[in-house]
């Protein structure tokens, strides 16, 4: 069996400047988009997150885009105010959303004249394009080209977490852009105001990528670490309808449908360096946290100015800081605000502890992912894992405690050199386990994280899709899902499908099999143990997850229909079960790509059974 390849990076985080020429070019290239040396006001602009190719409205209209409130900018507009600047926001993700779910002709395009307006009534010196994810970068593109055609002279910037790791790329792909600002601008931006307001020298420069002619000047010295004091501005944004234009979080399915969400954020950064994620490239090394009390009255003004009902943790490493996190969510229980949380972006399994459970239970938590990846203790180690095999089944032991929450683990498959024997440790250690749900990701390697680096070094990158200016896009099987597509394009001519965890335990899986691995892996820990549950909890909980992926995340899903009228069935709901049984049979008859997986993992069996019960 191969070795994994061992996995050497380091983050980047050495305060890099720029050599004396450039830095002057730098500062020369700024004052140039800036002759009156006036800059005041500044219109954030959140950039759609659904490439315009495979938009659906349908999809939109069934809530399946995320719609989250744009948090970052959000404190860009509080800390330049708190400065004497002005600014504004508008959110052009959430205005085409909202107008997928109103009557008549939908259009794309609504956004030009919202924006228009916008920056004619405003008035600002510069707009900020803001964009989270690799599959806002076509929208990028569109802003600013519609923009520059609009207003000339209109200086354009773009951040976030996309732009930070795709800074020269980016700039090369969208010549409109001036600027882009790096990693959290907190401080970097307000010294970008005071250099070009004449209020600092360039030396305050930082974080700050410049189209000079040309060339792009990049400065990558970070400012000083910026503290967490301030809470979001939304300005005028409807905060209150956001969850009602598409989701926030992984877990709309256990809210009721008209129940208002948003986001808080308690801590920055994250203890683990594992090297496929982007969070320590952005952010820095370690974990920022904020005061408890200040966290709390975020919360409190949510409750207060939106009627939020429920929140979504945006924070990457929750429980960092144990009697911290206790002392949050018992803070939270004792206001007594009669909301429920989650945290959608993840916890780390090793940070759990009966008592951190029960403040979680009892402030409202309804569920959590935990990034566990593999279930091989060498393809741990190669990722930098936080966690390790013994650790994932303790917190597993500790969750049966707190049935209350639904828990999910993450799961990644397609590391340089893992073999089919690493896959099934996945499987074995998933099944153990026992969580409510294995979301799994093919890794798609991106750009600006470790692994990138790693892999590109030593070229393992090969045919490998990578993240990078919208050109390949994360494995997915929601609405902008690679198994949606498959499954369209083969429903009449599917490609061969196999059992493809048997075989030579030593072989590496081909790229090209890795969705049928996927397909595989997924049945096995999602769906076959369904067939022998009786406890009325866990199918309850299988019930509403398969709920969300057959009305929701999916369409025509022979697989998904069949097991939710299985746990329907189980919980004697026989008319909903009936239902879903005649869908899953007229889905499986007019496609070959379901036809297929169900003859490989027998899956035929399991319908018949549900319909002769059902008869």
């Amino acid at each position: 069996m191969p070795a994994a390849p061992k996995l050497i990076y380091k983050h980047d985080f050495e305060a890099e400047g720029l050599p004396l020429g450039q830095q002057a070019a730098l500062e020369q290239a700024v004052l140039r988009r800036f002759p009156a040396r006036s800059l005041r006001r500044v219109l954030f602009v959140a950039v759609p997150q659904i490439p315009e190719d495979v938009f659906s409205p349908e999809a939109a209209k069934a809530g399946r885009y995320p719609c989250f409130p744009p948090y970052g900018p959000g404190i860009l507009v509080h800390i330049l105010e708190e400065a004497g600047h002005t600014a504004d926001l508008l959110d052009l993700n959430f205005s085409v959303l909202a107008r997928a779910h109103r009557e008549g002709v939908f259009d794309l395009h609504v956004w030009h004249r919202e924006l228009l307006d916008k920056v004619h009534d405003f008035k600002p010196d510069m707009v900020g394009l803001s964009c989270m994810f690799n599959l806002g970068h076509s929208w990028l593109r569109s802003v600013s080209s519609f923009l520059r055609d609009a207003f000339p002279a209109l200086p354009l910037a773009a951040g976030g977490v996309h732009p930070t790791l795709t800074a020269q790329q980016l700039m090369e792909d969208v010549p409109e852009l001036d600027f882009v600002f790096l990693y959290e601008a907190d401080r970097a931006l307000p010294a970008f105001f005071d250099f070009v307001n004449g209020k600092a020298c360039g030396g305050e420069l930082a974080q700050l990528a410049c189209r000079d002619g040309g060339q792009i000047l990049k400065l990558t010295k970070r400012s000083p670490v910026p503290e967490l004091g301030f809470s979001p501005d939304y300005k005028a944004l409807p905060i209150e309808r956001y969850s009602g234009a598409g989701k926030i979080g992984a877990y709309t399915f256990l809210r009721p449908a008209e129940a208002v969400a948003s986001t808080a954020l308690s801590a920055r950064g994250c203890r683990a360096q594992c090297g496929f994620c982007s969070v320590r490239s952005v952010n820095g090394p370690g974990v920022r946290t904020r005061d408890v009390e200040a966290v709390v009255e975020e919360v409190e003004r949510l409750v207060h100015d939106y009627c939020v009902q429920h929140i979504m943790w945006l924070d990457d490493d929750l429980f960092y800081n144990h009697n911290r996190a206790v002392a949050l969510f018992s803070l939270l229980a004792e206001r007594q605000l009669g909301i429920t949380w989650d945290a959608s972006n993840g916890i780390i399994a090793a940070a759990l502890s009966p008592e951190l459970l029960r403040a979680c239970v009892a402030s409202g938590c309804v569920g959590f992912n935990i990034g566990i990846e593999s279930g091989n203790p060498e393809m741990l180690k190669m990722m930098k894992k936080p966690g390790t095999v013994e650790s994932f089944r303790k917190a597993a032991i500790l969750l049966r405690s707190a049935p209350e929450i639904f828990t999910k683990g993450f799961l990644v498959i397609g590391f340089p050199n893992e073999s089919v024997a690493m896959l099934r440790d996945s499987v074995s250690l998933a099944l153990e386990m026992g969580l409510d749900w294995y979301p799994i990701q093919v890794l798609t390697p991106m750009v600006g994280t470790p692994i990138f680096k790693m892999m590109q070094d030593q070229g393992l990158l090969g045919d490998i899709p990578t993240v990078t200016l919208g050109k390949a896009r994360t494995f997915s099987v929601g609405a902008t899902g690679s198994i949606q597509k498959r499954e369209r394009e083969e429903k009449q001519h599917a490609k061969p499908f196999h059992y493809v965890l048997s075989g030579d335990p030593a072989r590496v899986p081909a790229r090209e099999e890795l969705e049928d691995f996927w397909f595989t892996i997924d049945y096995k820990i999602n769906y076959e143990p369904i067939l022998t549950m009786t406890d009325e909890r866990r199918l309850s909980k299988k019930e509403a997850m398969l709920a969300e992926i057959c009305e929701r995340m999916t369409t025509d899903n022979a697989l998904g229909l069949l097991f939710l009228g299985i746990a329907q069935y189980k919980r004697g709901k026989t008319a909903l079960a009936s239902l879903a049984a005649q869908s899953a049979r007229r889905y499986l008859e007019e496609s070959d790509f379901w036809r297929l997986r169900f003859a490989a993992l027998q899956i035929d069996e399991h319908l018949l059974w549900l319909e002769r019960g059902l008869s």
